[in-house]
């Protein structure tokens, strides 16, 4: 009497399913699928995440490991549920991972005249955070109150334009806070008369 399909053994398995345990929204994660096959076979590979399917295909897996690498974007804040499945002659192999997904980081870009930003906030955005500008003089006296932010980046900025009062609230942004600042100076064109 022949096996059922379930006494059966799998001759190709999902045996691993690697991603980041924490992203953040916006952000591009890997997935890294490690595939077993303990004969030439050919399968059907599905990967999904959230239920949506990202990847459904064909795949011929030699003897030994196959690896296969995927990158998604992480869409929205909370748990995120990654499965693959790999289905060979009627038999599934599936693993699944969950990534927390956090919301995208917050980012003001202090500038010091208006729109010399506009690059570097273009750049950001398309990256996945949350930018605010603000002129550079509208840093406040205290860094709890820029708690909101995960970074700030100061553009062509020089600390003449800052009082020491809003030096040392940047200060403890980064000290206090844990948090980080970054300096951006762009070339400024100089003409000079004889």
């Amino acid at each position: 009497m022949p096996a059922s399909t379930s006494d059966q053994r799998p001759v190709a398995v999902v045996h691993g399913l690697d991603a980041p345990a924490v992203a953040r929204v916006g952000e591009r994660i890997d997935i890294n699928l490690d595939l077993q096959a303990s004969q030439p076979v050919d399968g059907r590979l599905r990967l999904s995440v959230d239920q949506a399917v990202i990847a459904n295909g064909s795949v011929h897996l030699d003897p030994g490991d196959t690896r296969v690498s995927l990158s998604t974007p992480v869409a929205a804040p909370g748990f995120v549920v990654l499965r693959a499945e790999l289905v060979v002659g009627g038999i599934s192999s599936a693993l699944s991972s969950v990534v927390v997904a956090k919301p995208a980081g917050r980012v003001l870009v202090l500038e010091d005249e208006a729109k010399q930003a506009d690059p570097l906030v273009s750049l950001l955005t398309d990256q996945g955070l949350e930018v605010e500008r603000r002129a550079a003089a509208s840093v406040p006296p205290s860094a709890n109150d820029l708690s909101a932010y995960d970074g700030i980046v100061l553009v062509n900025t020089p600390a003449t334009s800052l009082s020491l009062d809003q030096q040392r609230t940047l200060q403890s942004f980064v000290q206090d806070l844990g948090r980080a600042r970054f300096r951006r100076a762009a070339t400024r064109a100089r003409s000079s008369t004889t």
